[in-house]
């Protein structure tokens, strides 16, 4: 799991740094296949659907930035 920590630190560098916009495109991609993994993991264990509510507003911030 401390991959996955640097890979999204690495992930955030890449779309804060200007310039490179195919490294931006797939630090967007990465941030939205990690965050439907995990909404697919939530609702796979049956986690109730008040937890869920922080998906999509994950989902809104990828959408927005």
């Amino acid at each position: 799991m401390p991959f996955l920590g640097i890979a999204k630190l690495l992930g955030i560098a890449a779309i804060l740094v200007p310039g490179f916009p195919r490294t931006k495109e797939s630090a967007y991609a990465g941030f939205t296949f990690d965050l439907t993994g995990a909404m697919y993991a939530s609702i796979a264990v049956g986690d109730p659907v008040s937890s869920w509510l922080f998906f999509p507003i994950g989902y809104i911030l990828i959408a927005g930035s």
